[in-house]
C-alpha cells in the first residue's frame, strides 16, 4: 500500500508532479508521457500517484488550468492599464489571449489534438466546471471594461472556444490567418455592444431558422 503522507508531503509532492507534467507536456507530449516515467521525476511511486489523481489526464488538465489561470491574470493585468473605449479593450483583450495562448505549452496541446485526449479522459463534472470557469472569466472581463452583460454568458464563452479552434486550422486558413481572427473577434464585439435585446433577438431568429 502506498505510504501516508502529511499534508506538507502531500503539497510538496504535488507540486513535483505538476512541474514533472508541465516539463513532459512541452517535451514530450500527452501520448508519449507515462505514470512511471511522471512518478520517477517526482520521487513516488507508481501507487501513490493514485492518492494525488485517478489518471495522468486529470494530472495534466490541473497543469492546462495553471497555464489558463497564468494567462488569464496577465491578461486582465495589460486590461487594466490600456486606456481605449470598451469594445476595442475587448477585441484587444481577447486577441491578446490569442497570442500569449500561442506563445504557450497549451499551442502544443490543441494542435496535436492532444487536448481531445485529455478530455475523453475527464468525468463530465470536471469538464462542466471547466466551462463555468470561462463563464466566470467573461463576466469579470466584462466588469472591467465596465460594461453590461449582454446576452447569455454561457453562449459567448462557447463562441470564444470556437474562435480559439481555429488555431487547429491555421496552415489550412492560409496567410491571413491573423486578419481572420481579429475579423471574428471583431464581429463578436459587435453582438456584445448591440446590447440585449439584439444579442438575445439574434439568437432566437437562429434556433427559430433551425427548429
Amino acid at each position: 500500500m502506498p505510504a501516508a503522507f502529511s499534508e506538507r508531503e502531500k503539497a510538496l509532492i504535488k507540486s513535483r508532479l505538476l512541474a514533472a507534467a508541465e516539463e513532459c507536456l512541452q517535451k514530450f507530449g500527452v501520448k508519449k508521457t507515462s505514470v512511471e516515467q511522471l512518478t520517477k521525476m517526482a520521487g513516488i511511486s507508481k501507487g501513490a500517484f493514485y492518492i494525488f489523481y485517478g489518471s495522468k489526464e486529470m494530472l495534466f488538465f490541473e497543469v492546462v488550468e495553471k497555464i489558463q489561470h497564468a494567462i488569464l491574470s496577465q491578461l486582465m493585468e495589460n486590461l487594466s492599464k490600456k486606456d481605449s473605449d470598451p469594445k476595442t479593450k475587448f477585441i484587444d483583450a481577447i486577441f491578446e489571449a490569442f497570442v500569449l495562448v500561442k506563445n504557450s505549452s497549451l499551442i502544443n496541446l490543441i494542435q496535436g489534438n492532444e487536448i481531445e485526449i485529455i478530455l475523453r479522459k475527464l468525468p463530465d463534472e470536471v469538464i462542466k466546471k471547466h466551462h463555468s470557469f470561462d463563464s466566470i472569466f467573461i463576466k469579470n472581463l466584462l466588469k472591467v471594461l465596465e460594461i453590461e452583460e449582454s446576452g447569455d454568458i454561457n453562449t459567448i464563452s462557447a463562441a470564444l472556444r470556437a474562435v480559439f479552434i481555429t488555431t487547429l486550422y491555421e496552415k489550412q486558413i492560409g496567410e491571413y490567418y491573423h486578419e481572420a481572427i481579429k475579423l471574428l473577434v471583431t464581429g463578436l464585439a459587435e453582438q456584445i455592444f448591440k446590447g440585449n435585446d439584439n444579442w438575445n433577438g439574434g439568437l432566437k431568429n437562429e434556433s427559430n431558422r433551425g427548429a
